[in-house]
């Protein structure tokens, strides 16, 4: 059973507070991962990907993640999430709220907003490439 499925209030919570920003749904929707994504407007490659997913022990967790052409630039996730499929549209809206607001006051993220990025961070041609055809891939699908 795909994540969305089990968890429709998760769903209907990330859309009260993205939903107005067009996200993008990622090629990943399956049962071990869900994945929106927003484009950040100050970056021509960069995304923010909200994510519900499994980990390695099993558990459900959410979590942002800000990416920079096809590096990970900053990550913040949730603790393990033991009764997702008994939360309500309110305890996830909750949940997904203080994760994005952590990610946000994060000070690499208001360095980021303000056109700042760690060295290092440098995506190139080959980059470019790969992003624009997981792009083309992703709206086609």
């Amino acid at each position: 059973m795909k994540l969305i499925d089990r968890f429709p209030e998760y769903h209907n919570a990330l859309m009260h507070l993205i939903g107005d920003k067009n996200p993008i749904r990622d090629f990943t929707n399956d049962k071990k991962t869900h994945t929106y994504f927003l484009k950040l407007s100050n970056f021509k490659n960069g995304f923010d990907y909200y994510e519900l997913f499994v980990d390695e022990q099993g558990n459900i967790r959410f979590k942002i993640t800000t990416m920079i052409g096809l590096k990970v630039y900053l990550e913040t996730h949730s603790d393990a999430i033991y009764n997702g499929n008994e939360l309500s549209m309110y305890e996830w809206h909750n949940i997904i709220y203080s994760v994005t607001m952590a990610h946000f006051f994060k000070e690499e993220y208001k360095a980021l907003k303000h056109g700042h990025v760690k060295k290092g961070q440098g995506y190139g041609c080959l980059g470019t490439v790969l992003l624009i055809s997981t792009m083309l891939l992703t709206l086609l699908v």
